[in-house]
């Protein structure tokens, strides 16, 4: 388990230069389309984000995974599910970006924080950029819990997973936490598929030509069937045509060679 401290550089520091440090910060993370920060939080300095570096260094060596536990919340959208996306760590991405980075991507499995009154959870779905998958979990703060009630949760750790089994105000989740090989084979199953389906898409698409082609080929020779019925009709009504004015004609000979008889 690695805490670090979202409160080390603040406007309420014991160290003049952390709090003029804050104040700067505050001004530069105050920017449109970001979550509006407010002065009771604050952000993680670069002596500590070296610090956080080093451990998880230290663990991916020693093939340890960990649990980063925090006050403010690393995740923006945890932030917002937990009704005050004003309370969340000023430099989160910054954070979050040791906590991915390539080397060291595999350690960190998830971050829980608190802060936040309604709680939350989100995903960093890294995978395809080769840098795992990082879970966030805002536990719900027990002073929005009604007096009386329970407000806590047992976090407990196995190899492939993590569970909290919540009590009262705090959620039951569980985390799937993939080892790198793991994750691997999900990502290698995964390419596997894309590429039996774009067979498949191919293979649909050609039976689809094929098929258009054969409609195409039957209305073509539907159309011809029926202009050569119609060009029999028009053929059978001519010679029709023909026989009655060749027997009108002979009528009329014969009848003129009559009456000139007698």
């Amino acid at each position: 388990m690695i805490f670090i401290d979202t409160n080390d550089i603040s406007c309420r520091s014991g160290v003049l230069a952390k709090r003029d440090l804050a104040r700067a910060w505050l001004n530069r993370a105050r920017q449109p389309g970001r979550p509006a920060c407010l002065s009771n939080s604050g952000a993680v300095g670069q002596a500590q984000l070296k610090w956080l570096q080093d451990e998880l260094t230290r663990s991916k060596a020693a093939g340890e995974r960990a649990v980063l536990f925090s006050h403010s919340t690393l995740s923006e959208s945890v932030a917002r599910q937990g009704g005050e996306p004003e309370l969340i760590c000023w430099n989160c991405r910054e954070v979050v970006n040791v906590i991915t980075s390539p080397e060291t991507h595999s350690v960190v499995v998830c971050c829980i924080s608190g802060q936040q009154v309604n709680g939350g959870f989100g995903i960093d779905d890294l995978t395809k950029k080769g840098r795992g998958r990082l879970h966030h979990l805002g536990i719900r703060n027990a002073v929005a819990e009604p007096a009386g009630g329970d407000c806590f949760g047992i976090l407990e750790f196995f190899s492939e997973r993590l569970v909290l089994r919540g009590h009262g105000g705090v959620k039951p989740v569980t985390i799937s936490c993939q080892t790198a090989e793991q994750t691997k084979s999900r990502l290698d199953l995964e390419e596997k598929q894309r590429q039996e389906n774009e067979v498949k898409r191919a293979a649909q698409g050609k039976e689809d030509v094929l098929k258009a082609k054969q409609a195409e080929e039957t209305r073509v020779t539907e159309e011809m069937a029926a202009e050569e019925a119609e060009a029999l009709k028009v053929d059978a009504e001519e010679r029709r045509l023909y026989k009655v004015r060749r027997q009108i004609r002979r009528r009329s000979f014969y009848g003129k060679l009559h009456l000139d008889e007698e």
